[in-house]
């Protein structure tokens, strides 16, 4: 359930499969708070009766799981692509809202605007509310992650090269 490379997950199915054992894929999505309320997003990948064996597990800690497939490495590539999205979304807000705030604008009533006519996302709301307050300590997410995920990201293209080549089936 941990965020960690496509090779890796990749090495965990083929040792699980050599050992006759099923491996899940079961990253999760969301900050300190929801994981001590269960109500983490689960992104779930694996044969489908390991899956349904995790279900109780998965409803205890979250409120939804998402099926991505039946190759565990489906489940860590969507983490680290939507850890990615997430770390975008962040650096644009700061720098957004470091914009306006040399202008005069109230942080608040940006996002106000920015989430409620532009974008409309509780990663804008619940992120651009803690920038426009400036609550950054106790950090939810350490910088050191972030870089580690962009690291994970990267990887996982430069493993599936030029997209052409990818249709292609040449790696």
């Amino acid at each position: 359930m941990s965020t960690i490379g496509h090779a890796l997950s990749r090495r965990l199915t083929s040792e699980h499969a050599a050992r006759g054992q099923r491996y899940v894929g079961a990253p999760v999505f969301g900050r300190p708070d929801a994981a001590r309320a269960a109500k983490l997003w689960i992104v779930a990948a694996g044969p489908g009766e390991a899956i349904d064996r995790c279900q109780p597990l998965f409803q205890a800690m979250g409120q939804g799981v998402e099926v991505v497939g039946d190759d565990p490495v489906r489940a860590t590539v969507v983490k680290i692509a939507g850890n990615f999205l997430l770390a975008a979304a962040i650096e644009a807000m700061g720098e957004a809202f470091a914009l306006v705030r040399k202008h005069g604008v109230e942080p608040a009533r940006f996002l106000e605007i920015v989430n409620g006519r532009l974008l409309r996302s509780p990663v804008y709301e619940n992120y651009g509310k803690i920038i426009a307050e400036q609550r950054f300590d106790p950090p939810g997410f350490r910088l050191r992650h972030g870089l580690k995920d962009a690291r994970l990201a990267l990887a996982a293209g430069d493993d599936v090269g030029d997209d052409r080549e990818h249709r292609r089936g040449v790696r």
